[in-house]
């Protein structure tokens, strides 16, 4: 129950980072590396989003249950002891 509930709060945080990216930059202010380094793309908006993407993403794994599997399927050959990671 508990990875439910604490998927679906961060879907939706993910959401308002994605729908209110706009609010989040005035408020919080912009990101200078992504300024730095991502300025013809959107810089801070982009961070935002890509942040929001992540939160939306993790929230579902964290709902279906799936989030250890994709560790071990994406991080899984960097920290390997003889297996699947423990």
């Amino acid at each position: 129950m508990g990875g439910i509930l604490g998927g679906a709060v961060m879907i939706v945080i993910g959401f308002l980072l994605l729908y209110k990216t706009n609010w989040f930059v005035e408020n919080f202010g912009r990101i200078p590396f992504f300024e730095k380094h991502f300025a013809t793309f959107g810089g801070s908006y982009l961070a935002y989003k890509l942040f929001g993407l992540l939160f939306c993403f993790f929230g579902i794994l964290t709902m279906t249950g799936l989030t250890d599997n994709f560790l071990n399927w994406s991080l899984g050959s960097i920290f390997k002891r003889g297996g699947m990671i423990e």
